[in-house]
């Protein structure tokens, strides 16, 4: 699961930098919560650029949006398929967070990248275009904190996700982790990801 997550100022710089174009637009930084608007890389009419979308899915059963769908059963459920289909995004973020059992926050990022790419679907509802944020099994470094990680998408593979060649990607197993533990007053855990 993948419940919050921090974008940076300087992000923008990075994706600038990767998208080729100027993406001064976008203000958005800090932590990012559920029904929040947050910049995502996606194709529209051919061309890739970032757009600005909200955090989770309205639900018909329920007051909370859905914000995560689990890669093993995402072309299968009603909700996600077509979307998966053919609105696939990639949701940048400085790092992102989860909590253990005891409540206790873990912080993910990735060692020497300003960025990690999450992998995620979208759709245009009512009011605005939505995204959802893709998760996997968590690999043996996130496991001890969360059972879910984010699908994790390589700066190099951004545009396979968003174009054609995107199943691949979704069996790809993730990285192995780095796990730092720094025992403050808080229990903060900061763990760092990096990519083989």
């Amino acid at each position: 699961m993948c419940g919050r997550y921090h974008i940076k100022n300087e992000t923008y710089g990075e994706l600038g930098r990767i998208l080729g174009e100027s993406v001064s637009l976008f203000n958005i930084h800090g932590d990012i919560h559920p029904c929040d608007e947050a910049p995502v890389i996606c194709r529209k009419n051919g061309l890739v650029s970032l757009e600005g979308m909200i955090w989770g899915y309205p639900s018909v059963h329920s007051s909370s949006p859905v914000i995560n769908a689990r890669v093993e059963t995402i072309e299968d459920k009603p909700m996600f398929k077509n979307d998966v289909l053919f609105r696939r995004c990639v949701i940048p973020a400085s790092h992102f967070y989860e909590w253990d059992r005891y409540k206790q926050k873990a912080t993910f990022d990735l060692p020497g990248h300003e960025i990690c790419y999450m992998a995620g679907i979208y759709r245009q509802c009512k009011d605005a275009e939505h995204f959802t944020v893709i998760t996997t099994q968590a690999n043996d470094s996130v496991k001890m904190i969360h059972e879910r990680m984010p699908l994790l998408i390589r700066e190099e593979d951004i545009l396979s996700w968003i174009g054609d060649s995107f199943r691949e990607l979704m069996l790809m197993k993730m990285p192995e982790l780095n796990v730092h533990i720094e025992n403050e007053q808080l229990s903060f855990v900061n763990i760092n990801l990096s990519f083989p």
